[in-house]
């Protein structure tokens, strides 16, 4: 898991860095639609097993099941982000098959006005870096919220990624599972159905 780890470590850096390239060609729109959209399903739905933990993170808004309470950050150095990011946060925990990801990112510059489907598909983009096998690829809603799942394949170094990003207002949230062996599917929707966002008061800001 430490490979796969350090992996995921340098791709995010470089979905970063798409990112804000992807923000500076992206048009500006008032408003779009996404069209074949699967609406997620409650997270209330998900019953934790014993060995798996809720994880819950306050600067993040979010809490997630993880298959055990061994939970890791391994964000990347503050200056190690390029201009546009002002956060970046990734928690991580595994058990003998995969490793499972979940984290944010903060943009300091107004994304408020730019298409939504842009910005998920430059960090996915990112994440892919040209290199994977794109096995799937679907909109999806998280509430309010527009989101997409992918899955790709990068026969090079042996892994699968199952990756799942959300836009909420200033921030991208991604979770991913990545396998360099076939994963339990259960498991996969276990931890990207468990997913949600901490309830704010309507005079409550999402904190940066």
């Amino acid at each position: 898991m430490l490979r796969i780890n350090h992996n995921f470590n340098k791709l995010s850096l470089a979905a970063l860095a798409l990112v804000f390239t992807g923000i500076l060609n992206i048009p500006k729109v008032g408003g779009e639609t996404i069209k074949n959209t699967t609406q997620l399903p409650g997270s209330g739905i998900i019953t934790a097993v014993p060995e798996w933990k809720e994880f819950s993170s306050d600067d993040g808004k979010f809490s997630v099941l993880f298959p055990n309470e061994n939970v890791f950050e391994m964000s990347p150095p503050k200056e190690s982000f390029v201009p546009g990011i002002q956060s970046f946060k990734i928690h991580t925990a595994s058990n003998e098959k995969s490793a499972f990801m979940v984290g944010y990112t903060d943009f300091s510059l107004d994304i408020s006005q730019l298409p939504t489907e842009g910005l998920l598909d430059a960090f996915l983009q990112g994440l892919l870096q040209e290199k994977g096998k794109l096995l799937s690829r679907t909109n999806i809603q998280l509430g309010q919220y527009q989101g997409k799942e992918v899955k790709f394949r990068d026969e090079e170094q042996g892994m699968t990624y199952n990756t799942r990003v959300f836009l909420v207002e200033q921030k991208i949230y991604f979770l991913m599972v990545v396998s360099s062996q076939t994963p339990q599917v259960s498991d996969i929707q276990k931890f990207f159905n468990s997913f949600q966002l901490v309830e704010r008061s309507p005079n409550q800001e999402l904190p940066k």
